[in-house]
């Protein structure tokens, strides 16, 4: 079948299958991968040969870390420095540890058997993560923020380990020694400077043409070119798109590159997801049920309990801590990436990859599920607790109370400072209380429906209320 016929069967079938799975409440992601195991060899065998359209979904990979890269300024990067490091290294050491440990003794593989599988399998999964994030609107949250961070560490941890692998082999490579650590740090000096003196000045040339659909050529142009050099240097190119990214964030032609290439990202990962799910062996999965199965569902809980207890370490909240321990439970990508170089250098054989891979694709699968699970089921046991008590407010004598601090209100507020007119804000929404005093401000916790709450604000003394509730009653 020829590739353009295959990625005419792949559009065509998203496009049916993708929304009405979304009418039926499962993620864009799980559409995308049972989408890809209707097509593929173990159902209805209609696109038998995934490979031939794996290195165009990869770009979808590619590009969804540029585009990361892009909203991360080199400056808030340093201030993340604590998760991304701290964190990410603590995740990857202990889970990969753990799963190795594991694998040795309950399993009875070898000593470099056990290591690359139980570190490939302590490697989530940047694309299905983001992707699962940004549709459930939580990228920005504590936990978003901080699952991104330690994804962006696995991404960074994944040369290392595919470094070392020709070396557990017995294999003597040139392209692993010092100076293939000093090219990489060749490349990325080279394209800060690039980006700095080259490229820049490059995208204004462009832009003062006049011909605004070169933008769009020059962000692919660039994304290519970084991309064929650091698959040329062995180097990671999700890492290298990341960077790239984080170069021109601070580029005035950020936003311009950003819209012309989101389409691309959207599209290219749906067809990696596809991909995904049509390499997944369901005959594998007939023969070998517990084993498939029970390797997926223990590899979840195990990374779920270790990325909880190290969140509850670094003292987050056990609702931050649970749902980032379910968003990074999965298996990833890389995964795959690093078992097929463990196999192509023959530390893997065929009758293990399979199982492991499968084991991976299918904890990929469940991890939606579970993520409901956690936060629909499990987080409001967590929340059942008391809600915390109002605040006392010390006697005020403003001349105006401020009931609501919602976007009315912080109006109200600055126009009184503007004023230099003292003032008492109340608000019962405990999340807006957390955030304005976050940032400084001065924002009481409070029901403005009791008589003694109003009393202690001063209420006698005051000469303007101003009620800013929208529930009005």
């Amino acid at each position: 079948m020829s590739f353009l016929l295959q990625a005419t069967i792949f559009l065509g079938a998203s496009l049916i299958l993708v929304p009405l799975g979304k009418r039926l409440g499962i993620a864009t992601v799980l559409g995308y991968l049972f989408t890809g195991i209707l097509l593929g060899p173990s159902v209805l065998n209609i696109a038998h040969d995934p490979e031939a359209i794996m290195e165009l979904a990869e770009f979808g990979v590619i590009l969804l870390m540029f585009l990361i890269g892009l909203e991360l300024r080199p400056q808030r990067l340093w201030e993340m420095r604590d998760s991304i490091f701290v964190m990410g290294s603590l995740q990857v050491l202990i889970s990969g540890g753990v799963l190795m440990l594991i694998i040795l003794l309950l399993f009875k593989q070898q000593l470099s058997v056990s290591f690359v599988i139980g570190f490939a399998l302590a490697l989530s999964s940047t694309a299905f993560v983001l992707q699962l994030l940004t549709e459930k609107q939580q990228l920005n949250t504590t936990y978003g923020q901080q699952s991104f961070s330690i994804l962006l560490f696995q991404d960074i941890a994944a040369i290392p380990l595919l470094a070392i692998i020709p070396l557990l082999a017995g294999t003597e490579s040139t392209h692993h020694g010092i100076a293939y650590f000093a090219a990489i740090i060749a490349t990325f000096t080279g394209l800060f400077l690039f980006s700095r003196y080259v490229m820049r000045p490059f995208f204004r040339f462009v832009a003062k043409s006049g011909a605004t659909e070169l933008i769009t050529a020059v962000g692919l142009f660039i994304i290519l070119a970084v991309v064929l050099l650091m698959d040329t240097l062995g180097i990671s190119t999700t890492l290298g798109a990341f960077l790239t990214g984080v170069l021109l964030a601070d580029s005035e032609f950020r936003h311009e590159v950003e819209a012309s290439i989101a389409p691309f990202k959207g599209l290219l990962l749906g067809l990696f997801f596809m991909t995904v799910g049509m390499t997944t062996q369901l005959s594998l999965l007939i023969e070998m049920p517990l084993l498939i199965i029970g390797g997926a569902i223990g590899l979840l809980l195990i990374k779920t309990l270790i990325l909880t207890a190290i969140a509850r370490y670094k003292k987050y909240s056990w609702n931050n801590s649970l749902l980032l321990g379910t968003c990074l439970a999965q298996g990833g990508e890389f995964a795959f990436v690093i078992l097929s170089l463990a196999k192509s250098e023959k530390i893997l054989t065929q009758a293990l990859l399979e199982p492991v891979t499968l084991i991976v694709t299918l904890s990929m699968v469940l991890t939606p599920v579970i993520y409901w699970i956690m936060a629909t089921k499990v987080i409001p046991l967590f929340n059942k607790e008391r809600p915390p008590e109002y605040d006392e407010i010390p006697q005020q004598d403003n001349p105006i109370i401020i009931a609501g601090f919602g976007r009315f209100g912080q109006i109200i507020a600055r126009i009184a400072r503007l004023q230099h007119l003292g003032f008492t804000a109340i608000d019962n929404n405990l999340q807006q209380v957390d955030f304005v005093r976050r940032y400084g401000g001065k924002l009481y916790y409070g029901d403005v429906t009791q008589p003694d709450l109003l009393r202690s604000a001063g209420i006698e003394k005051a000469k303007v209320f101003i009620l800013a509730i929208d529930d009005v009653e």
